[in-house]
């Protein structure tokens, strides 16, 4: 039974809701993905990236660099990001 388009982003993992808003600081999925882009942008890597998903892991592989530099488990703030970013979603 073909399924209903709607209840293709409820299973869809990366289904982006702009409209979300955080209790603990009342900012929005959109304001956050907009603040990540203007770090893209500010990144000296961003333009030389051939797509997107590529910027995205070469900052985080940066990012990674800057955690060895500073002492920081970078794995643990992988982690860290991932779980904020799984609770902001699904508020």
């Amino acid at each position: 039974m073909p399924q209903d388009q709607d209840d293709d982003h409820d299973e869809d993992p990366f289904h982006f809701n702009p409209a979300i808003q955080s209790s603990r600081d009342n900012r929005t999925t959109e304001q956050r993905a907009n603040w990540a882009l203007q770090a893209m942008i500010a990144w000296p890597g961003f333009p030389k990236a051939d797509d997107d998903r590529e910027s995205v892991a070469e900052l985080l592989a940066d990012l990674g660099h800057l955690c060895d530099h500073e002492g920081f488990d970078f794995e643990k703030a992988v982690e860290q990001a991932k779980s904020t970013w799984r609770n902001e979603r699904e508020l």
